[in-house]
């Protein structure tokens, strides 16, 4: 039994060295094949005087032109452009008004919102008082505060 563990010992023992050698060898193959640049090396240049030179005008190229730079814009909201404070080819900044929209449907629905709200403000009173009497089911009151949630969200987005 000792001598079967020695045996294999020395052949797993002779496996690692046999490895080491090789993957030795191999680093020195490729460190061979490495291309290394000389910084020192000198640089064979061509150097010419500035000329003069005019374009022609009887060149005529067909192709389409693209901007190196565009950016898609789009609004908030919805609704008819009213004026558009540009021209085409300006620079524009960031967070400057590059058009105006037509506000009245927002104004109505934001209007609309406000007396839905002050209705069910109301309502909420109202069962308030019941609710404390045993008069009303207080998931009637839940209700209502949660549609008043609801529209003051409502409210918060067109805002």
């Amino acid at each position: 039994m000792n001598r079967r563990v020695i045996i294999v010992g020395l052949i797993a023992i002779g496996l690692v060295v046999l490895t080491i050698f090789k993957l030795f060898s191999n680093k020195e193959k490729v460190a061979a094949k490495i291309y290394i640049h000389d910084v020192n090396a000198s640089v064979l240049v061509e150097t010419t005087k500035p000329q003069f030179h005019t374009f022609d005008s009887q060149f005529s190229y067909l192709g389409t032109f693209e901007p190196n730079k565009q950016a898609m814009v789009s609004s908030e909201g919805q609704g008819k452009v009213l004026s558009i404070n540009f021209e085409e080819g300006d620079a524009i900044k960031k967070g400057s008004v590059i058009a105006k929209l037509d506000d009245e449907m927002l104004r109505l629905q934001l209007q609309t919102i406000e007396v839905n709200l002050d209705g069910q403000r109301k309502d909420e009173e109202r069962y308030r008082i019941l609710a404390q009497q045993n008069a009303a089911p207080e998931i009637q009151l839940e209700k209502i505060e949660l549609a008043i949630r609801g529209l003051e969200i409502q409210k918060s987005q067109i805002l």
